[in-house]
């Protein structure tokens, strides 16, 4: 599909920019932090994993949320949505 300026969701995206309460941001900035968000995720969850202690009730669950994030972020960078650094 070609991205012509006369698209219909196309104007109201450059509007949507201009909104004061985004910051500036465009549609494509706001969708890619959220992207972000999902790494961010991942390194919080491994190392709340490698601070429990196995006994503990949570650990379970944390490596479980844990595995599913990770799952999730490798996805994305398989199909070249998340960048990692």
């Amino acid at each position: 599909t070609s991205h012509r300026s006369s698209s219909p969701l196309l104007f109201p995206c450059k509007e949507a920019s201009k909104n004061p309460d985004l910051g500036g941001d465009t549609l494509e900035s706001l969708l890619i932090m959220r992207v972000q968000r999902i790494a961010r995720y991942e390194l919080l969850l491994k190392d709340l994993v490698k601070h429990t202690w196995k006994e503990h009730k949570d650990y379970q669950d944390l490596n479980n949320a844990y595995m599913k994030v990770r799952l999730i972020l490798l996805l994305l960078l398989a199909l070249g949505i998340e960048d990692r650094e």
